[in-house]
């Protein structure tokens, strides 16, 4: 399911540039306004694909500031009139999305704070979509960056190695990624033959 957020500044108030993490705690903390052991459980273990790779299985947006904000240094400005959509979208419906929509309306405040600097917000409207009808052959586009790793060896030693944009793997990672979460939530596998993924350069 995909939802809108519709919300405001409470004052005028600034947030990083590199707001996704503080955002992300943000979506944790409407979660524990309903159900703090869920949120808890979410963000510190999360649901175990056959792999036991924990997945989250929920994504956010950008957010979409209107009017365009000022950027200064390392910061963006939203001022008091500024009005600011937020999509979030997960598969999990009895509990991501009952619980963060009910914690929406005990408590329709939420913050974005990180290292001292902190934007207060009031939400204003939610919205749902329909669901999507999907064809064996579609044409998406991210409405925030994609964050991909896996570990590699480095000097004897298993790193982190997030993927980066020019990688000739990072489709095949991405389709593999995907592949792994089906399995989870729908307990079945997928030919891996039977799809595919790749980025649509021409577009990029």
């Amino acid at each position: 399911m995909r939802i809108k957020l519709t919300f405001t500044p409470i004052n005028q108030c600034i947030i990083p540039i590199n707001y996704q993490y503080p955002l992300s705690s943000a979506i944790y903390k409407i979660l524990s306004n309903e159900n703090l052991e869920y949120s808890k459980w979410l963000h510190d273990n999360g649901y175990l694909d056959p792999y036991n790779k924990p997945r989250k299985l929920f994504v956010f947006s950008n957010l979409y500031i209107f009017p365009k904000p000022t950027i200064c240094n390392q910061y963006i400005i939203i001022t008091p009139n500024s009005i600011i959509t937020l999509f979030i979208s997960s598969i999990i419906i009895n509990d991501f999305i009952n619980n963060f929509i009910k914690g929406i309306f005990k408590n329709h405040k939420f913050e974005i704070f990180s290292d001292g600097i902190k934007g207060e917000f009031l939400i204003q409207k939610i919205e749902t979509f329909k669901e999507i009808t999907f064809n064996t052959k579609m044409n998406y586009y991210c409405i925030s960056p994609i964050l991909l790793s896996t570990l590699k060896n480095h000097n004897g030693k298993l790193s982190q190695y997030y993927y980066r944009p020019d990688d000739e793997q990072l489709s095949e990672a991405i389709k593999n990624n995907l592949l792994k979460k089906y399995e989870l939530i729908y307990k079945s596998k997928i030919e891996p033959s039977f799809f595919k993924f790749n980025f649509d350069y021409k577009y990029i």
